[in-house]
């Protein structure tokens, strides 16, 4: 809710002015209120229950040094997640080819191994 007609000092607001002060309602709490008002009591919202067989993606090279890293959030950044994306970033620019490698390597199997994982058990793929 907004107060139409305040100018943010205490006491003096629109009375000053000879206006009156009006209650501004803002869009989503008046499409909430639409939206109660047109649906009848008692009614419930159906969920669809359908299966998505669409395997997710693999972790990228990325996501894996943020893992790998993702403990160090609270000793050197505290609770910061902006600093810590910041800090990140140049570490894994500042990375070596080689340093890299390990996270590609690993990146690249979890990408053929997602598929698999995700596939429906009927589907006749065994997991080793």
């Amino acid at each position: 809710l907004a107060f139409q007609g305040d100018t943010g000092h205490s006491g003096q607001g629109s009375a000053s002015t000879g206006s009156e002060a009006k209650f501004v309602r803002s869009e989503p709490a008046l499409m909430a209120q639409e939206c109660a008002a047109s649906e009848p009591a008692g009614t419930v919202e159906r969920k669809s229950f359908v299966v998505k067989r669409v395997p997710k993606r693999g972790k990228n090279a990325w996501s894996l040094f943020l893992a790998a890293n993702a403990h160090r959030k609270g000793d050197e950044f505290g609770n910061c997640t902006k600093t810590m994306w910041a800090m990140l970033g140049k570490e894994w620019r500042g990375l070596s080819a080689e340093e890299k490698c390990a996270f590609e390597e690993k990146a690249r199997f979890h990408q053929q191994q997602q598929p698999l994982e995700a596939a429906p058990a009927d589907a006749g793929i065994a997991l080793c």
